[in-house]
């Protein structure tokens, strides 16, 4: 895979099981704008349109993956309902956002916590998986809930915190 001095992380595709989980656990309603940064192939996203019916926006920066993504949103009949932008996350605009998700290394997921605490508005909810200790300079950010997912090969932690 080609240097990109934008990325943050190398993609890694979510199991079935793990999916699942963070949909349900990311509370989704028709009426969400749901972001998902590091989008990837987009099947964070793809679910929560088809399962919920609402907007979805992935930032992706690797062509391959949007590309996979927007096709697969056509293939499932919800390309109405998602937007893929590349663009960095670190300089994207979240004041639309009521649900981000992120599946991010912890360095990532704390650069991206103040970015995203001065852009969402109050209830909006940051969901995080496998993410461990990221608002160290937060300390009155507590998770609201917290999920563990044990798998035979790996342990899985979604978190949530309302903002």
């Amino acid at each position: 895979m080609p240097k990109h001095p934008d990325r943050v992380s190398v993609w890694e595709a979510t199991p079935e099981q793990v999916l699942n989980e963070v949909i349900n656990f990311s509370q989704i309603k028709k009426s969400d704008a749901f972001y998902d940064l590091g989008s990837g192939d987009g099947c964070v996203l793809i679910r929560a349109a088809e399962t919920h019916g609402c907007k979805v926006t992935g930032l992706e920066i690797t062509q391959n993956l949007i590309n996979r993504t927007l096709q697969k949103a056509k293939k499932r009949g919800v390309e109405h309902l998602v937007t893929i932008k590349n663009k960095d996350m670190r300089k994207a605009n979240y004041r639309k956002a009521s649900i981000v998700y992120m599946y991010l290394p912890d360095g990532a997921v704390k650069k991206m916590f103040p970015i995203l605490l001065k852009q969402l508005k109050k209830g909006s909810k940051i969901v995080t998986l496998g993410s461990t200790h990221v608002t160290g300079d937060y300390p009155q950010l507590k998770p609201f809930k917290t999920l563990h997912i044990e798998m035979p090969e790996r342990f899985w932690k979604l978190r949530m915190w309302i903002v």
